[in-house]
């Protein structure tokens, strides 16, 4: 039951014997998911504005490429801030994590035939931390690790698990 003619508009949730009045508030603002074309973007000073405003850009750009792709990023005072997702032929690609224009947590790339990740790297603050290979089962083949964005120690496996190389950089 909907109650609007309150100064304070309220709604009745009723389940068996148990009722409960929740109060509701008018005029609250939504806030506005804006997207743009990637053409539309223009960069000043590292920083992504729509073409003839003054404000940076925050929302998602879309791009739409020649091979069959798009991608989708999302922007937060000009800058990357969010998940990127890319899809190649419809068909998701790649997913990427950035926080105030850097790298910063997951990237991964999907096996467009199966979905399965076949990468997957980790950043922080714009620097790889690790990165993992996937073969075509979806098991553990290569782990790197990194340290202040070089890579410091790589291992492999083969087909059934076992250790096969590791080496230090």
């Amino acid at each position: 039951e909907l109650d609007l003619s309150k100064s304070q508009p309220s709604a009745l949730i009723q389940k068996g014997d148990q009722q409960a009045w929740i109060g509701l508030r008018l005029g609250m603002p939504v806030p506005e998911i804006r997207v743009v074309l990637y053409e539309d973007l223009e960069e000043r000073e590292r920083v992504k504005y729509v073409k003839g405003e003054t404000e940076p850009f925050t929302g998602t750009a879309i791009a739409n490429y020649d091979d069959n792709s798009k991608w989708e990023t999302p922007y937060k005072d000009g800058k990357r801030h969010g998940i990127q997702v890319v899809y190649r032929d419809e068909v998701l690609s790649e997913e990427r994590s950035y926080i105030d224009g850097k790298l910063d947590g997951n990237s991964i790339q999907y096996d467009r035939e199966t979905g399965r990740k076949i990468f997957e790297t980790v950043y922080k603050n714009g620097k790889r931390s690790f990165r993992y290979a996937y073969n075509r089962w979806g098991n553990l083949e290569q782990k790197e690790f990194y340290e202040n964005g070089k890579r410091s120690l790589r291992m492999k496996w083969d087909r059934y698990g076992k250790l096969v190389e590791k080496e230090t950089y």
